[in-house]
């Protein structure tokens, strides 16, 4: 399938994407949270590693699928 050809451009696009909302629109919500995880005092350094990864892979996931969706949507149309 064309999206499978096209995963190459997709990562690449999408870690692009990433890594704008991590430095710009989303800087401010990462740093909010990463104060508040490494404030609790609760929590193992391997802990606050693994929410970290977590939220920052939550994100990543969603850009991928948000663009690999919208990639679909534009051949589907293109294709009518």
């Amino acid at each position: 399938m064309l999206i499978k050809w096209l995963e190459p451009v997709i990562e690449a696009n999408s870690d692009e994407i990433n890594n704008a909302l991590l430095n710009n629109e989303d800087k401010e919500v990462y740093e909010n949270i990463m104060r508040i995880v490494k404030g609790n005092k609760h929590l193992s350094q391997d802990d606050v590693f693994e929410i970290e990864n977590y939220f920052l892979l939550a994100i990543r996931n969603a850009v991928v699928v948000s663009y690999t969706s919208g990639l679909r949507d534009g051949i589907n149309i293109y294709r009518k």
